[in-house]
């Protein structure tokens, strides 16, 4: 987007209003008691910007973070969800059994 887009996005979204819902409101209003923002639109600037930083150079916001191939399934277990569930991945030791033929 060139600066001239940029700023005229910028005037048009100067005055807007955000509904948000009940869940949302709560947890940002919280956030700003707690002094990690001085207020809705600081909070907003912070998360935007939060966002930008961990893109990384030259990805654009329509391109999904490519995730690493799992290679099994223990992978997949100590990833999350899963992760810190303290799953035990333990293969346990067949106990054969001697079968008269």
């Amino acid at each position: 987007m060139d600066k001239l887009a940029l700023g005229m996005l910028s005037r048009y979204l100067e005055n807007m209003t955000v509904e948000l819902q009940p869940e949302t409101g709560r947890l940002a209003q919280e956030e700003i008691k707690l002094g990690h923002a001085r207020s809705m639109d600081d909070l907003v600037l912070l998360a935007v910007k939060t966002l930008q930083d961990r893109r990384t150079p030259g990805q654009s916001c329509e391109t999904p973070t490519p995730r690493k191939p799992r290679q099994n399934l223990a992978d997949f277990l100590l990833d999350l969800p899963f992760a810190g569930s303290d799953l035990d991945l333990e293969r346990h030791s067949d106990n054969p059994q001697s079968v008269e033929l």
